[in-house]
């Protein structure tokens, strides 16, 4: 597990644990160009490990003053050819029959994501920066003219920890760039790691519930619904910290603890030899410029 390897410099950023209380939210979304809208947003909230609340919105664009219809029935049909099982939501009827203002809808989430912003909560979602991240702040900035920031040090990424759980030691692809980088926050190591090009690593949500084998916990027939995709990385998030066995934290109780265990080994020591010092000075002296080229 890739949390595992992760350096105490690093992990102190989200206090050295994986959270049990957090928030996973997903949205369903169309874009094109620079313009994009969100059809359904959901949420899964977990307190203590355990579910406390979750919620689906859909967003209804048919009579909306800013985006055309044609470009609302555009999307739907567009996802409708490309994708096997298109979001229930990115349909006009299911829009119409529903769904909810965009304008309400998204104020709700805006000022939920606040609140749990506030309270330190974490956010997690599978391929958050690439996807729910960008979405949702384009449309907080364009229909609401507010601006979200996600908190950096303690947003998490499903999709991010399983593939460089994976490609951290691959035969073709592993190597150090899978570990965060000096002064890298969490989300934007999260970020980067799914950027990473590696032909063959797959960590597409169904493939990484039948993996983890948590997939019988879901409906296929509801995946790409924002609240169950949620509950999805709810599951995928548990299963990962599950699987964490390392704790970067050390606490003054137990550093002193540890200090009392050390042996003494004062007198086991060698009585004091100036000659030895000075030949062993003047020997490391003298190999300092060989071992200083060497490492050129």
């Amino acid at each position: 597990m890739i949390v595992d390897r992760w350096p105490h410099e690093f992990t102190k950023q989200f206090g050295h644990v994986m959270p049990d209380t957090y928030v996973c939210f997903d949205t369903e979304y169309y874009y094109e160009k620079e313009k994009s809208i969100i059809f359904e947003i959901g949420h899964v909230f977990v307190e203590n490990g355990e579910i406390d609340d979750r919620l689906g919105v859909v967003l209804n664009w048919t009579d909306h003053y800013l985006v055309p219809m044609r470009f609302v029935k555009d999307a739907c049909q567009k996802l409708a050819d490309n994708m096997e099982h298109p979001p229930r939501a990115a349909n006009i009827d299911v829009m119409r029959e529903e769904g909810l203002n965009p304008e309400k809808a998204l104020e709700f989430y805006y000022k939920m994501f606040t609140k749990f912003k506030q309270r330190g909560i974490a956010f997690v979602a599978h391929n958050a920066r690439r996807a729910d991240v960008n979405m949702l702040n384009d449309n907080f900035d364009g229909f609401l003219e507010k601006t979200f920031d996600f908190p950096t040090k303690n947003l998490w990424d499903t999709g991010a920890l399983i593939k460089a759980t994976k490609g951290i030691d691959h035969e073709i692809y592993g190597g150090d760039r899978w570990l965060p980088k000096r002064g890298e926050s969490l989300a934007d190591y999260c970020a980067r790691i799914c950027a990473l090009p590696c032909k063959g690593i797959l960590w597409n949500l169904e493939l990484c519930l039948r993996e983890a084998g948590i997939d019988k916990l879901v409906d296929p027939s509801q995946m790409h619904q924002a609240e169950t995709d949620s509950y999805c990385s709810h599951l995928l998030f548990e299963h990962l910290r599950k699987q964490v066995t390392k704790n970067n934290e050390l606490s003054v109780e137990g550093l002193d603890d540890m200090i009392q265990e050390l042996p003494d080994g004062r007198e086991q020591l060698p009585p004091y030899n100036e000659r030895i010092e000075q030949r062993f000075v003047q020997k490391e002296m003298s190999q300092w410029p060989r071992i200083r080229q060497a490492r050129v």
